[in-house]
């Protein structure tokens, strides 16, 4: 099922609402509110109707916001800076209409929107393991502290003493001046005078003494609790991963180990369940691209493509694909140009990737290059008609640009 991702209203740019324009003040805050979240919209936020409209409800909404967002409805107005972004907010409500109300397309574009949320989640499970086990560790801390008595390893303070302190501390008394007198009874029980007493317990040694005790007890606790929640994050990874749940299985594998770092391992596991997880991360990304350069939107087709190559490193499609859609989108050259080498590297034979290649050198502004790479094109093997019309047309625009240089 689809889900919605409406986020709150974006505040204005003073500059923005300041503009002279044929517009008013409230006008303008709601273009510019729209155009701001625009690409965090769904079609479904984006025409106010719930996962579930009907084709009545989706045309009702669409009417709804035309006669606001339709360019003829500001006709001889002075728009300034507002026209272009007017004229992309109709745009998008009329593609949101109509996909909306075509079954195909609708089905395509929930699952695309089913896996964008799949997509993130995973995402941000991955990225938070590090701060949710910092947080793990306080908690951890601060438990440890409460099963020791107060105050902490480290201060000194007065502790419960033991019998035979007490008693010690009873004979200094006895032995003080004002009982010179008395001489103390002897005793069956009483220690062999070879036998050295008890630290006094406001000596330095009793306080150390007390200090190491409490340290001990706190180090246990600590220990003992670390154990537990190794445990318990092993466990919650291995019940992830019996259920293909390899971000959620990697999130606990990486809190586990960081909480043990010794134990290589755990940490071995720990970096296998990651590969895996970042593995199907991309294959997810993948997918989400391949709508989105369906639909000609380059800059997030480039996006997904792009975060696909993080989790295959290795796959000579995804880095052609983000080489591709990275020049379409207007983005880095430079950029393009690495994962088209990347892509050529990975598979040489592909005259797809070489002019792929070809044309990032050409968006670089590298004529010879390109020229170059398109030749290794024609050469890699036989090409259909329209990679030969795609080599020509890119081998004219690269002799126009060794002209001009």
């Amino acid at each position: 099922m689809a889900t919605s991702s409406l986020r709150p209203p974006a505040s204005s740019d003073p500059a923005e609402l300041a503009e002279e324009v044929d517009l008013d003040l409230d006008k303008k805050r709601r273009i510019i509110d729209l155009f701001s979240r625009l690409e965090d919209m769904s079609y479904y936020d984006l025409l106010g109707v719930p996962l579930d409209a009907d084709k009545k409800q989706i045309k009702a909404a669409y009417y709804r916001l035309a006669p606001e967002l339709h360019p003829d409805s500001y006709f001889r107005k002075n728009l300034g800076s507002f026209k272009a972004k007017i004229e992309t907010l109709f745009t998008r409500i009329t593609l949101a209409h109509d996909v909306l109300s075509a079954k195909q397309r609708r089905a395509e574009y929930d699952a695309y929107l089913d896996q964008s949320l799949l997509n993130r989640s995973m995402a941000d499970a991955l990225a938070y393991a590090e701060q949710e086990a910092r947080a793990i560790e306080e908690q951890i801390e601060q438990r440890a502290r409460a099963t020791t008595p107060s105050p902490i390893p480290g201060t000194p303070a007065r502790q419960t003493l033991a019998p035979d302190q007490r008693r010690a501390i009873l004979a200094r008394k006895l032995s003080g001046p004002s009982f010179q007198r008395v001489a103390p009874r002897p005793r069956s029980d009483a220690a062999p005078l070879s036998t050295p007493p008890p630290p006094l317990a406001d000596s330095p040694a009793a306080h150390q003494a007390a200090a190491q005790t409490l340290r001990a007890r706190y180090e246990a606790a600590k220990a003992e609790a670390l154990r537990g929640q190794v445990t318990s994050y092993r466990r919650l990874a291995d019940e992830a991963i019996a259920q293909n749940d390899y971000a959620k299985a990697a999130n606990a594998y990486r809190i586990a180990a960081h909480l043990s770092p010794g134990d290589l391992g755990l940490q071995e596991r720990c970096d296998h369940v990651q590969k895996l997880a970042s593995g199907a991360l991309a294959t997810g990304y993948l997918k989400q691209a391949a709508y989105e350069e369906n639909e000609g939107r380059w800059a997030d087709a480039s996006l997904s493509y792009t975060r696909a190559t993080e989790g295959r490193p290795d796959d000579a499609f995804a880095h052609e694909r983000a080489a591709f859609s990275t020049i379409k989108a207007g983005g880095s050259a430079r950029r393009a140009v690495e994962y088209a080498r990347r892509a050529v590297e990975l598979l040489p034979q592909s005259p797809e990737n070489r002019i792929t290649l070809g044309r990032a050198y050409l968006a670089a502004g590298l004529a010879v290059s390109a020229l170059a790479e398109l030749d290794r094109a024609l050469s890699a093997g036989p090409l259909d008609a329209q990679h030969k019309q795609i080599v020509g047309e890119l081998r004219v625009q690269a002799h126009r640009l060794q002209k001009l240089g």
